[in-house]
């Protein structure tokens, strides 16, 4: 889990942790939350990644996970991941190196939505060939805001806090 101060730090540490995965016989995946798909390629694009080339040789997939989990419920996002992930190594990928940027909701019920989404992708991903990212900004507009957000990393290895390259700080939760 990645914790960051804003919506253009998320596109920062996004685009950087991407880059690291293009060296590598990886498949790229960003799962869109809050933003639209093509929004994203462009800021991606605007961070040094060549978003266009990416994704017409199938390094980067671009999914809009918000509009799947509205239609399909949290299992059906969930499962994105998962077929996304046995489709990497179909293709001759060692693995899927993935990203998503959920939000945190004042509704309750689209908080539970999260919750379950982020439940059932630690238990349906353990064991799969996938290293994933889920950053979330400071939204403290949103109330318990700070609870909310502990209670979602009950379902990750680690926290990641990140301001800046130069000033991030990585903590593990829980041994793989």
């Amino acid at each position: 889990m990645g914790i960051v101060e804003t919506q253009e730090d998320v596109y920062d540490l996004e685009a950087a942790y991407l880059r690291e995965g293009l060296p590598l016989n990886v498949r790229l995946f960003k799962g869109c939350w809050w933003q639209q798909p093509e929004d994203v390629r462009m800021e991606l694009a605007s961070r040094g990644l060549d978003v266009e080339d990416l994704e017409s040789r199938r390094k980067l997939v671009i999914v809009n996970l918000q509009d799947v989990c509205e239609r399909g419920g949290p299992d059906a996002a969930v499962s994105v991941w998962v077929n996304e992930t046995l489709q990497a190594r179909r293709d001759g990928f060692e693995r899927l190196w993935g990203c998503g940027s959920p939000y945190l909701a004042e509704s309750p019920e689209v908080h539970e939505r999260l919750r379950t989404f982020e439940t059932l992708l630690s238990h349906r991903l353990n064991g799969l060939p996938v290293i994933g990212l889920c950053t979330y900004y400071l939204d403290t507009r949103i109330p318990n805001f700070l609870s909310k957000l502990i209670h979602l990393m009950r379902n990750h290895l680690g926290v990641l806090s990140y301001t800046d390259l130069d000033n991030l700080a990585f903590a593990r939760l829980k041994a793989e």
